[in-house]
């Protein structure tokens, strides 16, 4: 089937696969967006949906699935449609999972949909709170089982995809899965899981959907990258040693989804991940003198091989005036607590 003029070559493809078994309390997971990566972690009070989205993503379900509805200030919701290679596809859906409506719908917190008037009739769909929403979810239908929360800067993403246009675009997508476009009772309006789909662009193209285009489980947090449980200078010079492969051959390095590593993941993994600032080589929550500059200036003329904690601020793998200096000095003063 065709999505008129808007999709060329799309077809309905339904994607038929089976669980992956077992859990892991506490498990961190990588959620890979066409707009940038964060990472949730898994409550341990859970245990049941837990389990249950593990299956989905072990599965590979929730690769390419996208985001099929937005409400601004309420929430964003997916895992229930995949879009790959301009097929559109309706996610395989498991047993239903018991409600396990222990913890609070607050902001940053991931939870199963459900069908109305049924707490235990989640399967692969679920969605963000992108505000406190408990004192509407927490009392509705038994309560909706919030099973996770985003981690460090993740909102930023998270309200990044939720800041996307939304559109009706039920007229399009709802005959390719045999739904109704309209209500057959007045007042006859659109209805369905697309009429509030959010749009990069105005136009029902894959290149204008949020697409998710992998989640999996991690043992690693985002920007981890040499897994010593904190983000320091070995993890920027790791970043540095793949500085502008593109496409990036390591997608752990890839910090904004963008194909490449480049300045952009550094400024994350530093100013947004760590929370500190570019010339803060001892990653001690500021920059200042003795802690920082005054290494900076002991490798001064390092002109190849040097780290982020020497001085290269910049990654090009010297130690210098104008491309580091500068820049530390330009934040000199910064602490976690703010810039005086």
């Amino acid at each position: 089937m065709h999505l008129c003029k808007y999709f060329p070559a799309c077809v309905l493809t339904l994607l038929l696969s089976y669980p992956a078994t077992g859990f892991s309390q506490s498990q961190l997971i990588r959620f890979d967006s066409n707009l940038g990566k964060f990472d949730v972690l898994l409550t341990d009070n859970t245990p049941l949906t837990n389990a249950n989205f593990l299956a989905y993503a072990d599965a590979g379900d929730y690769d390419n699935t996208f985001m099929h509805r937005l409400v601004p200030g309420f929430i964003i919701q997916a895992g229930g449609f995949s879009l790959a290679d301009n097929l559109v596809g309706e996610v395989n859906r498991n047993d239903p999972v018991q409600n396990e409506p222990f913890n609070s719908n607050v902001r940053g917190t991931i939870a199963m949909a459900k069908l109305g008037g049924d707490p235990d009739s989640a399967t692969n769909q679920w969605f963000f709170n992108l505000e406190n929403n408990s004192e509407n979810l927490d009392n509705q239908n038994g309560g909706f089982t919030a099973f996770g929360n985003v981690t460090a800067d993740g909102m930023d993403v998270v309200d990044l995809l939720a800041s996307t246009p939304v559109g009706d675009a039920s007229a399009v997508l709802n005959p390719l899965f045999g739904l109704p476009v309209t209500n057959p009772n007045p007042p006859f309006e659109p209805i369905g899981p697309f009429t509030t789909l959010p749009l990069l662009e105005p136009v029902v193209a894959q290149e204008n959907f949020l697409i998710f285009l992998r989640i999996t489980r991690t043992a690693n947090a985002l920007g981890d990258l040499d897994g010593s449980g904190a983000i320091s200078g070995p993890d920027i010079d790791l970043l540095y040693a793949a500085y502008g492969a593109a496409p990036a051959n390591d997608i752990e390095l890839d910090l904004d989804s963008d194909g490449e590593v480049g300045d952009l993941d550094r400024d994350r993994l530093i100013e947004r991940i760590a929370g500190t600032r570019l010339g803060d080589l001892n990653f001690d929550g500021s920059v200042d003198v003795l802690g920082d500059a005054f290494a900076l200036v002991a490798n001064l003329g390092a002109m190849s091989g040097a780290t982020y904690a020497q001085g290269d601020i910049n990654g090009d793998g010297a130690v210098n005036v104008l491309g580091d200096a500068f820049i530390l000095v330009g934040n000199l003063g910064f602490t976690a607590a703010g810039s005086p």
